[in-house]
């Protein structure tokens, strides 16, 4: 990864990113931290410009009695070109306690020739926790094994004033889980709005968003994201 922050109250700007990984993930903290506990919340991450990357990223985000939390994140200011993933909010698998994702703000993106996904807001994609090969297939939604995560909602996330041009494969996955942890009867991803969000590209694998079990409204986005007005 580029920087992987946790804590309170941070600030990153004016940095260039060239990797194969996360660019800036920031990472749920930890109760036995006792300055910042297990709430990382309160950044702004601005004026980045990356090459490759995977992703200007929330997570993973994991479950636990502790309650692990990322909560008012603000993005804003980005440059990106040819990443592999590019807005990335993600879970990890897990089967006891919850988390929080919550107030999530991407702003002002300009976003060049995605590889892959230039938007990915679901559960993670790799062999994970400890090597077990129980998560999101990375083939997705070529390959349809992905389970996603009912413990880990997400709340209020917004994205604002993004332009992404020439995507390869499809513009983007909005995976979340028909139940929450605490409400059997609401979808996990709540509160989404997309504003200007621009999106275009050859599309080889499909020409829309996947996106299931998400609550949000969209305004002049193209192309629409396929929200859901409200519960079902």
């Amino acid at each position: 990864d580029g920087i992987d922050p946790n804590g309170k109250d941070v600030l990153i700007e004016n940095i260039y990113i060239q990797n194969y990984d996360d660019g800036v993930a920031v990472k749920p903290g930890s109760s036995s931290d006792k300055f910042n506990g297990a709430c990382s919340q309160d950044m702004l991450i601005r004026n980045i410009s990356t090459h490759f990357t995977v992703g200007m990223t929330i997570g993973s985000v994991p479950t636990g009695t502790n309650v692990p939390c990322v909560r008012n994140i603000t993005f804003t200011d980005v440059s990106m070109y040819q990443p592999l993933k590019g807005i990335y909010i993600k879970t990890d698998p897990g089967n006891t306690g919850h988390a929080i994702v919550d107030s999530i703000t991407y702003r002002r993106f300009h976003m060049e020739e995605a590889l892959w996904y230039a938007i990915w807001i679901g559960p993670q994609q790799m062999a994970e926790p400890h090597g077990v090969n129980d998560g999101c297939s990375f083939l997705y939604p070529i390959d349809k094994r992905c389970p996603s995560q009912p413990r880990v909602p997400y709340s209020n996330i917004y994205l604002q004033d993004i332009n992404m041009v020439r995507g390869l494969l499809l513009p983007g996955v909005l995976l979340c889980n028909q139940t929450t942890w605490n409400d059997p009867h609401s979808p996990s991803c709540t509160g989404f709005v997309f504003e200007n969000v621009s999106n275009s590209g050859e599309f080889i694998i499909q020409k829309d968003y996947v996106c299931e079990y998400v609550i949000g409204t969209s305004k002049n986005s193209v192309p629409d994201p396929g929200f859901q007005k409200s519960a079902r």
